[in-house]
């Protein structure tokens, strides 16, 4: 997988990054990085729920169960953390906002 990037610059929710969960040997690295300046939460969310049993893309993102990864969760400065466990999406949670923006970059060994 290339690396799929993600940035949120407001109090919101980021669109899901599928990631391919049937990798034999699953590893998925995160990080996030902030802007200059931010002041702002974030946490990094991941579901195993199948996006093909939902209608559309928004009704994923907003009716998927979604958990915080516990390594990437309430942090207000730049982060990474590695996974070994499949996951099929991940995406980026900004829960309070004062100004910058936070960039998830989402990269799978294949």
């Amino acid at each position: 997988m290339r690396p799929q990037v993600v940035t949120v610059s407001a109090l919101q929710i980021s669109s899901p990054i599928p990631v391919n969960w049937r990798e034999k040997d699953f590893a998925l690295g995160l990080q996030v990085g902030l802007s200059a300046g931010s002041s702002l939460t974030y946490s990094v969310q991941f579901t195993n729920d199948d996006p093909e049993n939902f209608t559309d893309p928004t009704d994923f993102n907003t009716n998927a169960t979604w958990q915080d990864f516990p390594d990437l969760s309430g942090l207000t400065a730049s982060d990474f953390a590695g996974y070994e466990f499949p996951v099929r999406a991940v995406r980026l949670n900004v829960t309070s906002y004062t100004s910058g923006s936070a960039t998830l970059t989402a990269l799978q060994a294949t």
